[in-house]
C-alpha cells in the first residue's frame, strides 16, 4: 500500500503553515496525524515506478547559437502509473484531489517506510477503464 496524509482544509492556511503541519506530520509519523489531517491508504503504482533525483532545468540556445541553461528544480520525482483501481477507493482519490488543491498543495507520502513532503500539480490522476476499474498516472515532486 501507498499512503498519503494530508491537511483537509490546507487551502485555507498559509503556504507557511501548512509546511509546518507537514514537517509536524513527517517528524510524528502518520499514526501521528489527528483532525483536520487525513491519512489515506492507495492502491501500489503498477511498475516500472520510482521516486528518483531529477533535475528539470530551462535549457535554451539563443538566435547567435549560445547555449544556456538554468535549473528550476532538483529533488526526487516520479511517474506512477496507478491500473486496476478499484472503485471504492476513488472517491480517496477525489478528497485528496479536492484538499489539495489538484495536489499543488504539499502533503506527505510514505514511501518504502520514509515520509516525503510532496507535491502533484496536474489533472485527476484515475479515468475509469471499465465498469468500477480506473487507472491514471501521477507524477510526485518532492516539495523542497
Amino acid at each position: 500500500m501507498l499512503r498519503f496524509a494530508y491537511h483537509l482544509n490546507g487551502k485555507g492556511l498559509s503556504h507557511a503553515a501548512l509546511r509546518r503541519w507537514c514537517r509536524g506530520v513527517v517528524d510524528a509519523g502518520l499514526a501521528g496525524v489527528v483532525a483536520p489531517g487525513d491519512v489515506v491508504e492507495l492502491t501500489t503504482p503498477s511498475l516500472p515506478w520510482a521516486f528518483e533525483q531529477s533535475v528539470v532545468a530551462d535549457d535554451r540556445v539563443s538566435e547567435g547559437g549560445k547555449s544556456f541553461s538554468r535549473i528550476k528544480y532538483t529533488g526526487r520525482e516520479g511517474v506512477w502509473t496507478f491500473a486496476n483501481v478499484q472503485e471504492a477507493e476513488v472517491p480517496a482519490w477525489r478528497s485528496w484531489y479536492l484538499a489539495t488543491a489538484g495536489g499543488r498543495l504539499p502533503f506527505v507520502l510514505e514511501f518504502r517506510d520514509v515520509l516525503h513532503v510532496v507535491v502533484a500539480p496536474g489533472p485527476f490522476p484515475l479515468v475509469m477503464q471499465r465498469a468500477e476499474i480506473w487507472a491514471g498516472q501521477l507524477t510526485v515532486r518532492e516539495a523542497l
